[in-house]
Parts: structure tokens; C-alpha cells; sequence
């Protein structure tokens, strides 16, 4: 059931101005306290206020005692470790 909550907010958070967004393929793994998120590391550079959004989500969600990491892949899926919680 988090996991499907998480979903949703992170749906809610990616198509927050609703627009045709051409996303990057996105893996969610993990569950039921910890979650891993993988992004392309070069997408989420050219959009700054995303990361800033999926920060303050990671946030959120270590209030609740879980753990939502955010990976950045580099091109050739090199994934690059990054809290996204900014520790």
C-alpha cells in the first residue's frame, strides 16, 4: 500500500504542471521502509526544481520512518549514490 502511495505522489510531483512531459525511464524499488528511486542523472540536472521536489518528498517521507534514496543513472546505467533527502 506505500508503495502505491508513493506512486501517486511521485506522479503527482513529476506531472505537477500537467503537461506533456517527456520523462526518463524511472525504476522504484524497494519497499516496505526503504525505497530506491533511479533517474537519469543528466535529466535531472536540466531540471533542477524536480530535484528540489523530490528533496522535499524524501523529506516528507523520513517523517514517516521511510527511507526514499534517490540514484541518479548516468549514461550507460552507471548509478550514482545520492540521498534524496540531501544527506
Amino acid at each position: 500500500q506505500r508503495a502505491a502511495v508513493m506512486c501517486f505522489r511521485l506522479a503527482c510531483l513529476l506531472y505537477r504542471r500537467r503537461l506533456d512531459l517527456e520523462l526518463p525511464e524511472i525504476d522504484l524499488s524497494g519497499g516496505p521502509t526503504r525505497f530506491r528511486l533511479e533517474i537519469s542523472g543528466p535529466w535531472l540536472e536540466a531540471h533542477p526544481l524536480t530535484v528540489f521536489g523530490l528533496q522535499h518528498e524524501a523529506a516528507e517521507w523520513a517523517k514517516c520512518g521511510i527511507d526514499l534514496q534517490l540514484h541518479p543513472v548516468q549514461e550507460g546505467g552507471v548509478s550514482v549514490r545520492r540521498s534524496a533527502a540531501g544527506a
